[in-house]
């Protein structure tokens, strides 16, 4: 279920207009890139999840000997196609990239909690197909939400202050309207809602409660990461400073990750 509102969504017209016009690093990016970005010279580079080509830029100054894009929403693709011509896009589900070979890439990036927006059982083939894809030694850098931080509710005074309206007739009124919407859009996901030992699948603020996101805590996740075979998980807060994933304080949303497959 949490696949099918997450595709739906990205395929919106609107949706993809706001990610065209995001341009920078984000969520401890920047610190993660510095870590990684030298050995990208003459590398191959898989850009899972790519969006509207956000990264793109930042990933093709390091001079990669391969780029190659993919997204499983088709309009996501079509606008990188036409912001990036000629360069290698493709529609793709992460969760099955028969198209690429063993061992084809030698680093992955999976941004934007792009990861979280399928279930666990897809989450977990995400984690295989990567792995599988990487060469020994490659690196993977993905970001995930935090399950120690829970998501705010659609009247909730976060949720509310976030909407940073102005206090005049027109504001007010175009926030009554997004707070019903929000209620709305939140009330008719409930039932998708899942609750596990390991995991939740929760309602996320996100586009106005339109989103289910895959919710695991730092620590679970480096397990999760290990028991796909990958080594050295290391994760950034969102403010690009590395953390124990074992500390109960490190509650800081979202989370960056990076781990390599071994040699």
């Amino acid at each position: 279920m949490v696949t099918d509102f997450s595709h739906e969504l990205y395929e919106d017209t609107e949706t993809v207009g706001y990610y065209a016009n995001r341009n920078s690093l984000l969520f401890g990016e920047e610190t993660l890139m510095r870590e990684v970005g030298p050995g990208l010279a003459g590398a191959r580079v898989l850009d899972i999840g790519v969006g509207a080509g956000r990264t793109t830029p930042f990933l093709m100054a390091y001079k990669p000997a391969r780029y190659v894009g993919v997204d499983y929403a088709a309009a996501m693709v079509d606008c990188c196609v036409k912001r990036f011509p000629g360069m290698d896009f493709r529609v793709a589900d992460a969760r099955d990239m028969k198209e690429f070979a063993d061992g084809e890439f030698d680093f992955v990036l999976f941004s934007w909690n792009g990861i979280d927006s399928v279930s666990h059982e897809g989450r977990l083939q995400v984690l295989a197909e990567v792995f599988r894809l990487l060469r020994p030694g490659g690196r993977f850098v993905f970001s995930s939400a935090n399950g120690r931080k829970l998501p705010a509710k659609p009247w909730s005074m976060e949720a509310i202050k976030n909407m940073d309206l102005k206090l005049t007739p027109r504001n007010v009124l175009y926030g009554a309207k997004e707070f019903l919407s929000a209620c709305r859009n939140y009330v008719s996901r409930l039932p998708a809602q899942e609750f596990h030992d390991d995991y939740s699948i929760r309602i996320d603020p996100g586009h106005n409660f339109r989103l289910l996101r895959y919710l695991i805590t730092p620590d679970k996740q480096a397990r999760q990461l290990a028991a796909t075979g990958f080594i050295n998980v290391r994760a950034v807060d969102k403010q690009g400073a590395y953390r124990d994933v074992n500390d109960p304080t490190f509650a800081a949303c979202p989370v960056g990750y990076l781990c390599e497959k071994p040699l």
